[in-house]
């Protein structure tokens, strides 16, 4: 399940960058880079990235891969249109309520329900900011952003009230956690609408 999962993470994000963005050619290059290294590094050992001064830690593959492939989609949109900063702190908000929402009404306080929140998600965000021009740029970064916020960080400071000497993981399920396989639904998503629309529009009525 974990080699399924990295290929079609893999072959997602390239789909992405290639099938979404209207001028995709500044990000395919290190997303196709971003895709090797996530195939590549299939069989290493767990490695987790400690931030210093707290107990949390990111996990490679679980976050920082998902993370880095939707930076390196955002950065260039961000430094073209300076004003899509207030987009994307719209998106990410938005992301962020929903992903908390969910996880203390559905799952207790414990995980996100990633396909729930992943679709409802989509759906809300589409209606509010598809005709922005860097809505599908976002789109990726700010999902994540609201499972860390939403569902970890909710999550741990939940439980340090009973347990202070935990530690906070995220990405700790790897090719499994909410951020992993929310990343490759909410692309998924966005990629079928775009063939869908696309098909749709090239029809001919006779």
């Amino acid at each position: 399940m974990s080699v399924v999962l990295r290929v079609l993470f893999s072959i997602t994000i390239i789909m992405y960058s290639y099938y979404v963005f209207k001028h995709p050619w500044f990000t395919v290059v290190p997303t196709v880079v971003i895709a090797l290294v996530n195939i590549i590094i299939m069989k290493s050992r767990e490695r987790i990235l400690k931030i210093p001064l707290v107990k949390v830690g990111l996990d490679f593959v679980g976050a920082l891969i998902p993370l880095a492939s939707s930076i390196v989609m955002l950065i260039p949109v961000l430094l073209e249109f300076c004003s899509s900063i207030h987009l994307f702190a719209l998106l990410t908000s938005l992301a962020v309520a929903l992903s908390a929402l969910n996880t203390i009404i559905m799952e207790k306080l414990f995980a996100v329900n990633i396909v729930s929140y992943t679709i409802t998600y989509y759906v809300t965000s589409y209606i509010l900011c598809d005709n922005h021009t860097v809505y599908c740029y976002a789109l990726p970064l700010a999902t994540q952003v609201g499972i860390i916020i939403g569902s970890d960080l909710l999550h741990y400071i939940y439980i340090r009230r009973h347990f202070t000497n935990h530690v906070l993981v995220i990405g700790g399920a790897g090719e499994r956690d909410a951020i992993y396989i929310s990343t490759i639904l909410i692309q998924w998503l966005k990629i079928l609408h775009q063939l869908a629309i696309t098909f749709i529009f090239s029809v001919k009525l006779i």
